[in-house]
Order: C-alpha cells, then structure tokens, then sequence
C-alpha cells in the first residue's frame, strides 16, 4: 500500500516565496513512489494570517489539498510542531519538511520516498543548492559561502535540516510524541538540527537522498558579512546548547567547549594573510572565529535569539 504523506511548510511574511513553493509543489511528478494520499500543510507563524489569501488562491489550482493554520507563537519550533501535529493527526505515513524561499525539481518528493523505501529509512534528507542570483559578489562565489556539504545517497548522516527532509512519522512520536521540535529554543534556530541527534541518540536510521534536490533563493540581504557572522555565530551557540543538553557525559561536553577558543584562534591567526590573499579569504577566517566564539557562548549557556523578525532573516 502507498504511503500517506504530508508535505509541511512554515511561512512569516514571504507570500511571495509562498506562492512561487505552492505553484512548485503543484508540479510535481511521481514515476517511483506514488504516495496516497499526498496534502499539503502551511502553518502561518504570522498572527495576522498574510499568507492566508495566497493559500485561498492556491488552493484552487494545486492537484493536491491545502490545510491552511495560523501559529500565533512566534518562535519557528512552535510552528513546525503545529504542522508536525496536524499530518500526525491525519494519520499520515510519513512526513517531508522544506521551506517557503526554496524550490523542489519536479522529483523531489519521489527521489526521498524511493530513498526512504529502499533503506527502510527513519529520516531522509537532501541538498539544498543555492540560487544567488544572476550577479552575485565575486567574494560569495570565490568563498562557497552559500554551497553545502553532500554525500552519495544511501550514506548515513547525523544533521538532517528541515529546508529538505523527510520523517517517518511513527518514529518520530515514538521517540520525541506529536511536538518533537524544542520549544525552548523558539527564537535560536537550530532545533532541527536539536530533533537530529534526539533521533539519533534513540537509534533513528537517517539517510542522504542527493537526487532529492531543492533550491534556496538566496535575497541580497543575505550576501553580506555581517549576515555570515552573525550565522556562523548563532550556529555555534546552537551546536553548543544542543552539546550541553543531549550529550551523555561531561567529557563530550568539555570538548565541545575547548572547541570554541580553537576555532577562534585559528580564525584569529589566518587573518592577517587571508586580509592579502582577498576578501573571501579574510570572511573565511572571521567567519570561523565567529562560530567559535558562539561556541564558547552557548557552553556558558547563552541563548541568541537569531529569529527576532522574519523567519530567515
């Protein structure tokens, strides 16, 4: 029998984003997995519902069925476990996750249910290529700020980011219940980077899917070094806390502090060269410093509320 799926999206003020996701979604194709029934969720973490006519809209044309809900916690965890919820709810097999400023190919949902077929997967994520415009600062390029880590599909993996992933739904609430995602870092990021080692601490099998690619549009507000800094620190701070809460013994959790002065002197020092060699160079450097300084602050117990705004920011 098919499996049910649900395919959940978390939205803040980018209706357009939303729409450009729905009329994507509305494409897609299944030449190997076939799920039955397939819906659609969007949770609005905007109290004023500015996603709402776009999804009355879609509504209309989209193949599959739409559940419009409003989220009035701010805060991104309040909003997955409300989407995360609902498809549970709906007795749905299996749930995928990808965010409202991305765009799947046409077999993205097939390739991560074909994946999750094949290796009797708990969680399967894939890439999520970036889309920095027609042009982009030579830096961004010449650094590969914006490129992510990929593995051969079938490989294990440890992070599975909610931008493209999907989970099978009975593991998920056997583990962690119907609101898997920590609410106490509602305004840090990070918590689904948190739900990954939960899962795998409780013996969750997470597998690579690279032919399940979506795209990230980047906005030049991204393209800055302050936004670089500011992530790399605020991941940091997230890698930490996550250390400091799910890490079994103290020994895991001193090294993952000593990491922190490691990264920083080691940015620190590659600077005065990198500052020669070209601004991509010198980002690098700085940008390790930064997480390594994030590092030592999440040890000590520091919270960055990096979502203060707009989800993505």
């Amino acid at each position: 029998m098919a499996p049910q799926v649900a395919i959940c999206i978390i939205t803040c003020k980018r209706p357009d984003g939303l729409a450009r996701l729905l009329d994507a979604l509305g494409r897609l194709t299944f030449c190997k997995d076939r799920p039955e029934p397939l819906r659609i969720i969007v949770v609005d973490n905007d109290s004023s519902a500015s996603s709402k006519s776009v999804c009355e809209t879609q509504t209309t044309t989209l193949p599959w069925p739409l559940d419009y809900v409003t989220e009035p916690k701010r805060g991104i965890p309040f909003a997955r476990n409300t989407a995360f919820a609902v498809a549970v709810n709906d007795k749905n097999d299996l749930v995928a996750f990808i965010d409202d400023d991305e765009i799947p190919e046409p077999n993205w949902l097939d390739e991560l249910l074909r994946v999750q077929r094949i290796y009797d997967a708990d969680v399967v994520a894939g890439p999520v290529l970036s889309d920095l415009g027609p042009s982009p600062p030579a830096w961004a390029v010449e650094g590969g700020f914006y490129e992510r880590r990929r593995f051969a599909t079938g490989s294990p993996i440890e992070n599975a980011f909610t931008g493209n992933v999907l989970f099978r739904t009975r593991t998920v609430t056997a583990a962690l219940g119907s609101r898997p995602f920590n609410e106490e870092m509602a305004l840090t990021g990070g918590t689904d980077a948190y739900l990954s080692k939960e899962l795998l601490l409780r013996g969750a099998k997470m597998i690579w899917a690279d032919t399940a690619i979506v795209t990230e549009t980047v906005p030049p507000s991204r393209m800055s070094a302050h936004w670089l800094l500011r992530r790399a620190f605020r991941a940091g701070v997230s890698r930490a806390l996550t250390t400091r809460q799910l890490s079994p013994t103290r020994l895991d959790r001193l090294r993952c502090a000593m990491l922190g002065p490691l990264h920083i002197g080691r940015g620190i020092a590659r600077l005065p060269l990198s500052v020669i060699r070209g601004k991509h160079r010198s980002l690098a450097a700085a940008r390790d410093a930064a997480f390594g300084a994030g590092l030592v602050a999440g040890s000590l117990g520091y919270h960055y509320d990096e979502y203060t705004t707009v989800h993505g920011s």
